[in-house]
């Protein structure tokens, strides 16, 4: 498992991406809860541009809750959530502790805690020391219990490291392919679209709507010039000779009332 650290200068430096079987998932997002009832990926895209957010991961259980993360260079959009599958693939209330790696002299960790409801607790996805761990671990199972004395919460980590740990936790065999899905993924607040998608789609659009208005008026410069042409034709009356009984000028006529129409219709 490898951890990717944007640089000290990347004033968004909560944001951690840990690659596991290949795939990214990232740590460090903001977690509120939607209350909006309709519209709610409108209410969510209001939200990042108010605050100027780059991608959401998003958890419905018994509460919609919408997780944030600024623009940063490690390019997250497409990336999963690991708050988010954790608290997805895991069973009932708990805990799981998982390290990111070293961060100056202290080794440093994440948590997701999942309610009974499934839902993502507040102390998810924030960045603690090893040294902050016990105790936080102790404060979120309390918090996760409530009134619920009796309710059995597991703490999933590394047994051989925590003794507080209950049961072995290994995501590279939890977060494999086949139990991934596209719900767990961070979304773009920009209507599902990096910025050059966002470009190219507007060059196409344009191009497209071009094309319809120099379609559309052609199509009415010929009904103008047969309808022209059909008033012309109205008025002349085919002459006949007396030798042959055949109409002299009627097809000539017709041609030159079309020209004529279409010309007067530009």
């Amino acid at each position: 498992m490898k951890t990717v650290l944007p640089s000290a200068q990347d004033a968004q430096n909560h944001i951690r991406v840990l690659t596991i079987n290949k795939k990214r998932f990232v740590v460090g997002l903001r977690w509120r809860v939607v209350k909006a009832q309709r519209d709610i990926m409108k209410e969510i895209r209001r939200i990042g541009r108010q605050e100027k957010l780059d991608v959401v991961a998003i958890r419905q259980s018994d509460a919609i809750q919408a997780g944030f993360a600024p623009k940063t260079p490690l390019q997250l959009q497409g990336c999963y959530s690991l708050t988010v599958a954790l608290a997805s693939l895991l069973q009932g209330p708990c805990i799981a502790v998982i390290p990111l790696g070293q961060r100056g002299d202290s080794a440093e960790y994440t948590l997701v805690g999942r309610t009974e409801k499934g839902g993502i607790h507040p102390f998810s996805d924030e960045l603690y020391t090893e040294a902050a761990l016990e105790q936080t671990v102790i404060d979120l199972k309390a918090s996760l219990k409530g009134n619920r004395t009796d309710l059995n919460i597991k703490v999933f980590g590394d047994p051989s490291h925590f003794m507080w740990v209950t049961d072995a936790l290994d995501l590279t065999a939890l977060l494999f392919d086949k139990k991934l899905c596209k719900d767990f993924k961070l979304r773009s607040l920009t209507w599902g679209m990096t910025p050059m998608q966002m470009r190219v789609m507007g060059g196409l659009v344009g191009v497209g709507l071009l094309g319809v208005w120099g379609l559309s008026r052609y199509f009415a410069l010929l009904r103008c010039a047969d309808s022209k042409s059909r008033r012309v034709r109205s008025r002349i009356t085919p002459r006949v000779t007396l030798s042959g009984g055949a109409q002299s000028t009627g097809a000539s006529v017709d041609s030159n009332a079309v020209s004529a129409g279409f010309s007067s219709c530009l």
